[in-house]
């Protein structure tokens, strides 16, 4: 994976047209596993090495929200490491689109901040049989989320080093258990290489909303699997009705009437052996509100819920929602989020939004 960045980083080169404000970055980690639950603790065996490369491009302030936020960059990572136990949990990779927002830009000082959220792999999940002592993560195939915060000194235009600490999350959502997830912190050293000066065509005017008010109605669906390990995979619809306030192009707050449709909640009874009488116990009903940070087409939400009709109670009163929307144009809204109950995950969603 990493001779493919390079072939595509050097195939860009060779294009004039594709130069401006194109680089690379390379960088470092040596981190540890973060032990969430006590019963982790024998996967935490050494810190270990990981290393990142990316393509990236930087933002010439052409729109009033590259200028608001400060000339973000945009990218995709690769990372790999061999994670803290070879034995059970093996190696683990990923490929992460990113963005990267300076909070403070000096001359040649600039502490950012990058958001990755991608697709990883890790070498040897849970097996029953063979690996029955990795008890954090169930599949090869995981999201992964990326926050890293760093300080960056400008050497010349073309020339940055950085130096930063790191978080690495894998997760499944629940589509396959155990998924207790894999925690990974580290700190890194890197630099990053432009091909040629970036160009900057800052603009004066400010990018704001058309309309303070926003109504939208989304529907998603998701798919998890539930306690004990081997269970069946359920399916989960979702309807919600939702108001936004725009208060600028960096973000908006809002607040959504979700209606699920659980049938995990028919296993959860079976394994509580709960007794209940009709399918009605399947729907649940929620309101949820909180903050949604906005670059360009790119929405990051961030909500706490409180269920309002709930007739299995087992997850508890509250819930929350984070994840990734994209703005596919002024009233289609494509959207990956995950509903947890704080930090047991309960499943992806993916939907559509019109808003209106």
């Amino acid at each position: 994976m990493t001779k493919r960045l390079i072939f595509i980083f050097l195939f860009l080169s060779t294009n004039s047209n594709a130069q401006s404000n194109i680089g690379i970055e390379a960088k470092f980690d040596y981190g540890a596993l973060l032990v969430h639950h006590y019963y982790m603790e024998h996967l935490a065996e050494r810190h270990f090495p990981m290393f990142e490369v990316a393509i990236l491009k930087q933002t010439k302030g052409k729109k009033g929200w590259e200028c608001n936020r400060n000339l973000p960059v945009f990218g995709v990572k690769y990372i790999y490491g061999t994670l803290s136990s070879p034995r059970y949990l093996g190696s683990g990779q990923s490929v992460l689109p990113y963005m990267c927002i300076s909070y403070i830009r000096r001359k040649k000082i600039t502490i950012n901040c990058q958001y990755g959220w991608g697709l990883g792999y890790i070498k040897k999940p849970f097996e029953s049989n063979i690996n029955y002592r990795n008890i954090a993560i169930g599949s090869h195939f995981n999201a992964v989320a990326n926050i890293a915060n760093e300080i960056e000194y400008r050497l010349n235009d073309k020339t940055r080093f950085n130096l930063g600490l790191s978080f690495v999350h894998f997760s499944n959502g629940s589509f396959k258990v155990p998924n207790l997830g894999i925690n990974l912190a580290s700190v890194s050293i890197g630099g990053k290489f432009f091909i040629k000066n970036p160009i900057y065509v800052k603009q004066d005017s400010i990018d704001n909303p058309d309309s303070k008010n926003e109504f939208s109605i989304c529907g998603a669906i998701g798919m998890k699997e539930i306690y004990p390990i081997g269970g069946s995979r359920y399916t989960v619809g979702i309807v919600s009705l939702g108001y936004w306030r725009n208060y600028s192009c960096k973000g908006k707050y809002g607040v959504s009437l979700d209606l699920f449709y659980d049938e995990g909640i028919k296993g959860y009874v079976m394994r509580d052996t709960i007794e209940t009488n009709n399918s009605t116990s399947l729907f649940q009903m929620g309101l949820i509100g909180g903050y949604e940070f906005r670059i360009g087409k790119i929405g990051l939400p961030y909500m706490i819920g409180i269920y309002i009709v709930d007739a299995y109670k087992g997850n508890g009163l509250f819930y929350n929602r984070i994840g990734g929307r994209y703005y596919i144009n002024e009233h289609l809204i494509a959207n990956i989020t995950l509903k947890t109950h704080f930090a047991k995950a309960d499943f992806f969603e993916y939907g559509l939004s019109y808003r209106f």
